[in-house]
């Protein structure tokens, strides 16, 4: 089996395609030309993810610039608000931007990009992605599979998982707000941030190496307060594994 058909096949297994998109994919495949076959396989992945998407509440709106293939932008986020970043599929790399412009890089693959009075939205489907966001007042994050890693400067953090593997800093977050279906996520907060930590997880875990104090913990649920408490962290899951750990400092430049 050569590669393209076996990771055709290792979308299906991760759910990333349905069976009869993986039909479609390997019968595109057949007769095409080697070096053509990446390009069939991001092409359908495109349209059938599409489809998918449109099934899945507050997941696809309208949209105002699209690319394929990969791209580089910079979006001037003075007077926004508001970061939607909403990824199926995508391995995403974020780092802190040190003024108000948005970075974005991506390869093959789908990104849409819809700008409002007071928001931005980015989608990416099936690509990998290099973010660089400057200080916001709230970003929602929407993930069905891949990976996302790196740092989110958010005053309000809401994370949506579906399967896939979340691993952030969140250094100037005071409402973190999680909910989803499987996945892992690991989050960082600084140690001397003031929360109040709600935990709702049938069929998964919570875990944290903070010094919170603990009101209430059964097999399900956690409930607890750092240090003075009063910003939130809720978090709603089923079957997936979050931890919160402390936000290592950064190192000051020589």
């Amino acid at each position: 089996m050569d590669d393209n058909r076996r990771k055709v096949l290792e979308l299906l297994s991760e759910g990333k395609v349905s069976v009869d998109e993986a039909e479609r994919l390997l019968s595109a495949l057949k007769g095409t030309p080697r070096k053509e076959q990446v390009r069939v396989i991001t092409d359908n992945i495109s349209k059938g993810v599409s489809r998918v998407l449109e099934s899945v509440p507050h997941m696809v709106g309208s949209v105002a610039t699209a690319f394929h293939g990969g791209t580089k932008e910079t979006i001037n986020m003075e007077g926004k608000s508001k970061l939607l970043l909403k990824c199926v599929g995508v391995d995403a790399e974020i780092s802190p931007s040190d003024n108000r412009l948005l970075y974005l890089e991506s390869s093959t693959g789908v990104v849409k990009i819809n700008q409002e009075d007071d928001s931005v939205q980015v989608k990416s489907i099936g690509t990998t992605i290099e973010l660089k966001i400057p200080l916001i007042d709230e970003c929602e994050l929407k993930l069905m599979g891949g990976m996302l890693e790196g740092t989110i400067p958010a005053r309000t953090m809401i994370i949506s998982c579906k399967g896939g593997e979340v691993d952030l800093g969140l250094p100037d977050s005071e409402s973190i707000n999680i909910y989803g279906f499987g996945g892992n996520l690991a989050l960082a907060i600084p140690p001397d941030g003031d929360f109040n930590i709600e935990a709702e997880f049938p069929g998964g875990n919570f875990s944290t190496d903070l010094p919170v104090k603990i009101q209430e913990e059964t097999d399900c649920s956690y409930k607890g307060t750092l240090n003075e408490g009063g910003n939130h962290i809720i978090v709603n899951c089923r079957g997936a594994n979050v931890k919160i750990t402390a936000l290592k400092p950064q190192k000051e430049e020589e």
